[in-house]
C-alpha cells in the first residue's frame, strides 16, 4: 500500500517561480530550482521519492507519505552555494503556517558540487550520498511529528544531539544498505575514543559520526522495534525513555557499547 501511494504521486511541471527556473509539483512536496539546473531538479525529485519510500519501509506504521504531505514540504535547489545550501550544508526548517506544520529544505544542486568533494569519512559526494542526505533531512520531519503528536512525553529536539543527528544518519545508512559507509563511522569511533566517551556518563563530541555508531549499536543489541518504541515513549525525558525501553542503566549501556565496539 505504501509503495502504491508513492508510485501514484502526481508529476507536473508548473509555471516557473519568480527568480527560479523550474517547479516540480508532487502530491507530497514541491521542488523549485534555479534556472539552468532542470536535470538536478528532476534528480532530486526521483531521490526524494526514494527517500520517502525508504522511510515508509523503516516505519510502516507511521504513514510517512501523509506526514510529509501534511508539512507541505518545499525543496529549494540552488545553482550557486548559499549559507543554507552548499557542499557541506543542507538546511531543513520546520515551523507553522496558518496553524499548519510546514517544512523547507535548502539544497545545493548535485551538479554544482566541487569535483572531488568528499564526506567527513572520505567518501565521494555522489548520487548515493545525495540519496542518504535526503533521507537524513526528511526523516527529521517524521521524528518531529511522531514525538510531537504524543499526548505526553519527550520531544525530538529535547534529546541529546547524538541521538538527533545519529538516528537521522543511521536510518539513511540502514535503509540504503550502506554497510561499508557505516563501518567507516564505526572505525572512526573505535580509533578515536574522544568521539564517544563513556568514562563518566555518555559524552559524544561528533554527533553525526558518534551518534550513528551508537544507533547502530542500539539496533543490533536491542532491536529496531525498540528504537521506534523509544520515539513513541510517553516518558517525560529522553533519558527516562531510553532507560525504560532498553531496560538498561547508564553504566550498563556504556559497558555494552564498548564491548560491541571492540567486536566491530
Amino acid at each position: 500500500m505504501k509503495r502504491a501511494i508513492l508510485l501514484s504521486f502526481i508529476f507536473a511541471i508548473c509555471s516557473p517561480t519568480p527568480g527560479r527556473g523550474e517547479s516540480i509539483q508532487r502530491s507530497g512536496y514541491i521542488i523549485t530550482a534555479d534556472a539552468g539546473i532542470a536535470a538536478d531538479a528532476e534528480q532530486i525529485a526521483k531521490l526524494t521519492d526514494s527517500a520517502i519510500h525508504a522511510l515508509s519501509e523503516a516505519f510502516p506504521a507511521w504513514d510517512v507519505p501523509q506526514t510529509i504531505q501534511s508539512y507541505r514540504l518545499q525543496i529549494n535547489v540552488h545553482a550557486t552555494p548559499t549559507a543554507e545550501a552548499n557542499e557541506g550544508t543542507a538546511s531543513l526548517f520546520t515551523g507553522n503556517q496558518n496553524g499548519n506544520p510546514s517544512a523547507r529544505l535548502e539544497l545545493l544542486a548535485p551538479s554544482k558540487y566541487p569535483a572531488g568533494a568528499q564526506t567527513n569519512v572520505g567518501e565521494p559526494k555522489d548520487t548515493k550520498y545525495i540519496e542518504r542526505l535526503l533521507i537524513h533531512e526528511i526523516s527529521t520531519i517524521v521524528f518531529e511529528r511522531v514525538t510531537g503528536k504524543k499526548p505526553a512525553g519527550w520531544r525530538f529536539y529535547s534529546a541529546p544531539s547524538w541521538f538527533v543527528q545519529g538516528i537521522e544518519q543511521y536510518v539513511a545508512f540502514r535503509q540504503t544498505k550502506a554497510g561499508p559507509s557505516l563501518q567507516l563511522y564505526i572505525d572512526r569511533v573505535r580509533k578515536d575514543p574522544n568521539i564517544v566517551q563513556t568514562d563518566f556518563g555518555l559524552q559524544v563530541s561528533e554527533p553525526y559520526i558518534g551518534g550513528a555508531a551508537l544507533l547502530a549499536f542500539i539496533d543490533e543489541r536491542y532491536g529496531w522495534p525498540k528504537i521506534q518504541k523509544l520515539l513513541e515513549s510517553p516518558e517525560p525525558t529522553f533519558g527516562a525513555a531510553i532507560r525504560k525501553q532498553l531496560d538498561v542503566t547508564s553504566d550498563g549501556f556504556a559497558a555494552e557499547f564498548q564491548k560491541w565496539l571492540k567486536a566491530k
